[in-house]
């Protein structure tokens, strides 16, 4: 799995719960994380920290739900408690996980979403110059121009 695709379904994720949930402070929050997310996803910028900021809510607002489901029902109901539970775990865990295999694919591979393209289409037009100014022939701007797709293309 991509670091791309993982983002994205946090992102996406987050904007599901928070137009779930938006009529509240908390909806407003998981929006605002889950379009920056996607937004910079867009525009090929790092979306670390804010996958970071949402993996700590996601873990705070997990135990503080079921904390309170459980301080409220469990004696009545029970049930109620165990069924909820794992809806809880399914809301607040499934994209905890994502956060976690993304921070740690992160761990892996350093390289920010849009550094390579960024180093890439830099050097094209760099290349492009030279080549119009004459300076490099026909022959070394193909080869150059071949290696920089080679790099853009062995990206994560």
């Amino acid at each position: 799995m991509k670091k791309e695709t993982v983002a994205k379904v946090i992102g996406i994720y987050s904007l599901v719960l928070g137009g779930l949930t938006g009529i509240s402070v908390i909806g407003l929050f998981f929006l605002y994380f889950g379009c920056k997310i996607e937004n910079n996803l867009k525009k090929n910028i790092r979306c670390k920290s804010e996958i970071k900021i949402l993996m700590i809510f996601y873990v705070m607002f997990f135990f503080l739900g079921s904390g309170l489901i459980a301080f409220f029902t469990f004696k009545k109901y029970p049930l109620f408690f165990i069924v909820i539970c794992p809806i809880f775990l399914i809301i607040f865990g499934t994209p905890l996980v994502f956060s976690l295999i993304f921070l740690y694919m992160e761990h892996k591979n350093p390289t920010t979403f849009g550094e390579i393209n960024i180093y890439c289409d830099d050097k094209f037009s760099e290349l492009k110059r030279l080549y119009d100014a004459r300076i490099i022939t026909k022959e070394m701007y193909e080869n150059k121009k071949e290696s920089l797709v080679k790099k853009q293309i062995n990206i994560d």
